[in-house]
């Protein structure tokens, strides 16, 4: 069973930066369509980016005792899945035709080592078990 791989988040970072260059040169190819004519370069990069990334639905759950995030993955294969996690963020990058990264704000440090990750029906979760609090 093929699953979701985890990643040093540089990797994704460097996709990142890949795709901001993909959306650039979108966005130039909008512009040179209209005739190139000034005033217009916003519109220009808000269309690139609406047909260059992958919107994902998202959910993230605050329990007792973990941090879930269900990411809705249609069609994504589980494979093209790559994640970066650390005690206070997941970063999700998604390889293929359409290339997506982003990262999420966790909303309570966690033990990453410690996660669990499962791809099905177009939904990856992956469960991270809270750290313990300290006392003082």
């Amino acid at each position: 069973m093929a699953r979701p791989r985890t990643v040093p988040a540089y990797w994704l970072f460097r996709r990142l930066e890949d795709l901001h260059a993909r959306i650039a040169r979108r966005a130039g190819c909008i512009a040179g369509e209209r005739g190139a004519t000034e005033g217009f370069g916003v519109d220009d990069w808000f269309r690139a980016e609406s047909e260059v990334l992958l919107e994902v639905p998202l959910r993230c759950t605050l329990a007792a005792d973990e941090v879930r995030v269900e990411v809705g993955l249609p069609g994504v294969a589980p494979e093209d899945v790559e994640l970066s996690l650390s005690e206070r963020e997941l970063v999700l990058g998604v390889r293929g035709r359409l290339v997506a990264v982003r990262a999420i704000e966790l909303p309570a440090a966690v033990q990453p080592a410690r996660a669990g990750v499962f791809c099905a029906s177009g939904v990856l979760t992956v469960q991270l078990p809270r750290q313990a609090k300290r006392s003082a």
